[in-house]
């Protein structure tokens, strides 16, 4: 909703909406002061000017409100106009009957007849304003998701690039069949036959993997699973502790998002750490959210690294997809332990 009140055009549309009604406005009551031979219609003129200019006070008070509830999704915006609407054209007919009282002073009681129809006129004149504020917000609100999709859509055929460009590069492939060769020259034939068939699957999870389409949590660690299981050969002091709760397994998110994460895992924790090393993956609901923590142990002395390509990546991604609505996090926890985690909308 941020992005959508930035927005130039919406902005053009609502200002010319607003000057256009508030305008015929102007125009209309004055034309009904001449026609009905009021002698003093010209001094009315600045009078109904200072009027109209509360009134689109009023509005903006009104698009304040309604922005802010927009910023819960639209239908709760819809409830908001259907309050606020009616609120406007009473406080606007008090403003009124307060302008008659300064420039008439004691005016005769209106008939309840006639105070019905300017009560019903204002009613409808903010419910015709607020009608071209739902539909310019809902049109600004549909460029601004076409425009985050497109955007998300780029992001991920970008990720599975870089994938591609990491993970089926020659030096990976070269540390994976070497770690291969090394197997079957010391006899190790089974294990061996277990990394050529990692190794398999794994090309084939990210190769059929389409970056334009979410994937559902489970899939999304298969694939990671089968990256981890092929970087266990190198490092056999690798232990994983995979904790998932049963009711996010089949939440969507988007594919290869966690894959510059579990990377990161490996390179700068894995990798430059002795003895038995241990990657935690957990995800679990964190109310309308999907919380997923990866953890793992890294050199107490860099915890003021700056965030790399993966990262920025991830960040990237998330907020083309989802907007403020998602969020990556990352540091040091604890002495000598790195987490990142990331919270993505659930959508049930």
């Amino acid at each position: 909703m941020a992005a959508l009140h930035s927005d130039g055009a919406f902005q053009r549309m609502l200002l010319l909406a607003t000057a256009i009604l508030w305008a015929a406005n102007f125009a209309i009551m004055t034309l009904m002061s001449i026609a009905g031979g009021d002698a003093g219609w010209a001094e009315l003129l600045l009078p109904r000017l200072a009027l109209n200019l509360v009134g689109v006070g009023i509005c903006y008070s009104v698009h304040r409100l309604l922005w802010w509830a927009g910023r819960a999704g639209f239908r709760r915006q819809l409830i908001v106009a259907a309050i606020a609407t009616p609120a406007a054209a009473d406080a606007y007919a008090w403003c009124s009957t307060y302008a008659v009282w300064l420039i008439h002073g004691d005016a005769p009681a209106m008939p309840a007849a006639q105070m019905i129809l300017q009560l019903a006129l204002h009613f409808w004149f903010f419910a015709t304003w607020t009608g071209f504020y739902l539909a310019i917000s809902y049109g600004a609100r549909l460029r601004v998701q076409q425009q985050r999709e497109a955007t998300a859509r780029i992001l991920a055929q970008a990720a599975q690039l870089q994938a591609l460009h990491y993970q089926i590069s020659p030096h990976f492939l070269f540390n994976t069949l070497n770690s291969i060769s090394s197997l079957v020259a010391d006899g190790k034939n089974r294990l061996a036959e277990t990394m050529v068939q990692h190794l398999s699957e794994f090309l084939r999870l990210i190769l059929a993997m389409n970056p334009a389409l979410d994937v559902t949590l489970e899939q999304e660690l298969a694939l990671q699973n089968a990256y981890l299981e092929i970087e266990r050969v190198r490092f056999p002091d690798m232990e994983l502790d995979v904790r998932v709760a049963e009711d996010v397994r089949a939440a969507p998110v988007p594919g290869l998002i966690l894959q510059p994460l579990i990377e990161n895992a490996v390179k700068h924790g894995i990798a430059t750490h002795l003895g038995t090393s241990v990657i935690k993956i957990s995800a679990n609901r964190a109310g309308d959210l999907l919380a997923v923590e990866i953890s793992n142990q890294a050199k107490a002395g860099i915890p003021g690294r700056a965030p790399g390509i993966g990262l920025r990546n991830v960040r990237e991604r998330l907020a083309a997809r989802f907007g403020d609505m998602a969020s990556l996090t990352a540091g040091f926890v604890l002495p000598g332990r790195y987490e990142a985690r990331l919270l993505i909308p659930l959508w049930a």
